[in-house]
């Protein structure tokens, strides 16, 4: 043992002049590797290949993971405690094993290991499996090294606004060019670019608005990129990459901490890596059981392979917990084969009502260790943001609930029995707040009820959540604060607390921002798109803003002016109002001297 450790030892020490260039080396050749795999599996993924083309990317993918079996040996050979390493990457060290047996018994005996597995356990198609794998795999690598690539950011002098809105224009990019390839619609060839844009922007921005039906235009190919947009939307680019680089090295930047107390509503930049680990806890832990309960209620009942009905599963889980309203079924879910569904309809409302509530309210609500500390400390109780977002939502939800009920109970509801019109009230209510769903058709709606939706859709979700519109804690200070002042009190007060002046003053501004985006997008609508009422382009702007995704049915039908129009409204909806105006405005410094005070008239 004595002589091994002084082999080791020997060998560190002439290593060790170039441990820092050849790391520096693998850590950027990584980076490329990854990112030519990358594309190569895509197009694999999105075009029909020739048999040749299809070998030249298996030889791509094979070199591949050479390469990062042979980068995975020399980090070993470098570092002082190979054994602490392999420990501290078992997971890694596993599945290099597992490539280099396969690659040495594929070369010198011609046994493929995957294929002896797949007949062991009567796997007909692990080939497949094993590809899809690796696919994810290398995307995985991938945002690993896109996550340590941000550290650079700590060099550049860009606002986290600024960061965080150009995640999504990355974002938005990458889906559009995947969705541009053939393989991903049912037609056989490339789409519209308008309509592949349309289609990548409203699914990052959780939105749902569409101008080709999803279940009809999109493969399954192309629904699953929008899943995987839809999900990398809801929770954002930034956050699935620095969340990958925790899980690596435990520690980031505090750039990185800043976009993320940004993007998440966090207290602090230290609490942003913690809140961070929840979030992602918590969206798959509701997306998983969500999608289970839609399994075992209705997907896994239905005709079709077990594997197109776990993804239908899937895809309307996460769709619905990220408060998209994109849906696999032709027509959505006022096509007959789910529009009498009402167990259905009742679990995704639920999973919406989760997905809007935001993040730290749902932590809030349903941590164990907040819920041991109250035993302890009766008195904390919920935050006030928990709270707030709990009344509201309730009273929102019952509110529009009720007034669909009898406004729609002779025109869309007249059909229906009780029970049905209850189910159908409720999960209007609910989706109308910032998902998209529809189980009536909205076109066939009284214009009291859309002027009430429009009320609902301008509100939204709750603060930290996918959903969009001013949010339900915004228009509770709106209404405290003019209330406050109505009845001439110096205080802002509220659950037994002081509301500082600066939060209120904060939320006239959002809506002041959101009334002025929503009011220049419906004029700009009635120049170009003059065929359509006043109250059609007022839904579907205001929808468009709130991100929710109703539609009258005239988003088809928009010209090009239009459609770029409603695009610019769902990306400022998604990436915030005052998210935007912080990135677009410098700061500035505050003045020392104060002007005397000036007296006008208001009202």
């Amino acid at each position: 043992m004595m002589i091994l450790n002084q082999i080791r030892e020997w060998i560190n020490i002439r290593l060790y002049p170039s441990k820092r260039r050849v790391l520096l080396f693998l850590r950027y050749s990584s980076f490329f590797v990854a990112l030519v795999t990358l594309c190569a599996l895509v197009i694999n993924y999105g075009y029909e290949l020739s048999g040749e083309d299809r070998r030249m990317v298996y030889q791509i993918v094979r070199f591949s993971l050479v390469f990062y079996l042979l980068k995975y040996i020399v980090k070993i050979i470098y570092d002082f405690h190979p054994i602490e390493f392999i420990k501290s990457t078992l997971t890694e060290a596993f599945l290099m094993l597992f490539i280099l047996v396969n690659l040495l018994t594929i070369h010198f005996f011609n046994f493929n290991v995957l294929t002896f597995l797949g007949n062991l356990f009567d796997i007909g198609d692990i080939n497949h499996f094993f590809e899809v794998g690796i696919q994810v795999y290398f995307l995985i690598v991938f945002l690993i090294e896109v996550g340590k690539a941000t550290s650079v950011l700590e060099k550049v002098n860009v606002s986290p606004s600024t960061l965080f809105i150009f995640s999504f224009i990355i974002l938005i990019s990458i889906g559009t060019a995947l969705l541009m390839m053939p393989e991903m619609n049912t037609v056989g060839k490339s789409p519209r670019f308008i309509d592949a844009l349309f289609t990548s922007i409203s699914a990052s921005c959780v939105t749902g608005l569409t101008v080709v039906d999803t279940g009809e235009f999109w493969s399954v190919k192309g629904q699953f990129v929008i899943m995987v947009l839809i999900q990398f939307g809801g929770l954002s680019i930034i956050s699935f990459a620095t969340l990958l680089v925790l899980f690596t090295r435990n520690n980031i930047g505090i750039r990185q901490q800043s976009i993320m107390q940004n993007n998440l509503l966090a207290d602090s930049l230290s609490s942003s890596s913690g809140l961070l680990k929840r979030i992602f806890y918590y969206t798959f832990l509701f997306e998983m059981v969500g999608a289970t309960l839609l399994y075992l209620s209705y997907y896994g009942r239905t005709d079709g392979s077990v594997g197109n009905n776990i993804f239908n599963a899937l895809f309307h889980s996460i769709s619905a917990f990220n408060n998209a309203g994109f849906s696999t079924h032709i027509g959505g879910f006022t096509s007959e084969e789910v529009a009498n569904i009402y167990v259905l309809h009742i679990l995704i409302a639920f999973l919406i009502i989760f997905g809007s509530l935001g993040f730290s309210n749902i932590f809030d609500l349903f941590s164990i260790r907040r819920r041991r500390k109250e035993q302890k400390k009766p008195w904390l109780g919920l935050k006030i943001d928990t709270k707030i977002s709990l009344y509201a939502s309730s009273i929102l939800i019952l509110l529009g609930g009720v007034l669909f009920y009898f406004l729609e109970e002779k025109n869309v509801l007249s059909d229906k029995d009780f029970y049905a019109r209850i189910t159908t009230s409720f999960f209007q209510s609910v989706t109308t707040r910032t998902a998209g769903f529809n189980t009536v058709d909205i076109g066939s709606l009284q214009m009291s009820t859309l002027i009430i939706f429009i009320f609902l859709m301008f509100i939204g979700a709750s603060p930290g959540s996918t959903g969009g519109g001013i949010k339900t804690n915004t228009f509770v200070l709106i209404f405290l604060g003019t209330y406050t002042i109505i009845r001439g009190r110096a205080r802002f007060e509220l659950f037994k607390r002081t509301i500082p002046h600066d939060l209120v003053l904060k939320a006239y501004s959002i809506m002041l921002f959101a009334i002025s985006i929503i009011s220049l997008g419906i004029f700009l609508l009635s120049l170009f798109e003059p065929q359509f009422s006043l109250i059609q382009i007022s839904f579907e702007q205001v929808s468009a803003f709130a991100t929710v995704g109703l539609s009258t049915g005239i988003t088809p039908h928009l010209s090009t002016a239009g459609k770029i129009i409603i695009m610019f409204t769902m990306f400022i909806g998604r990436v915030g109002p005052l998210t935007l105006a912080y990135s677009l405005l410098r700061q500035t410094r505050a003045n020392a001297y104060k002007y005397p005070e000036a007296r006008m008239m208001v009202g």
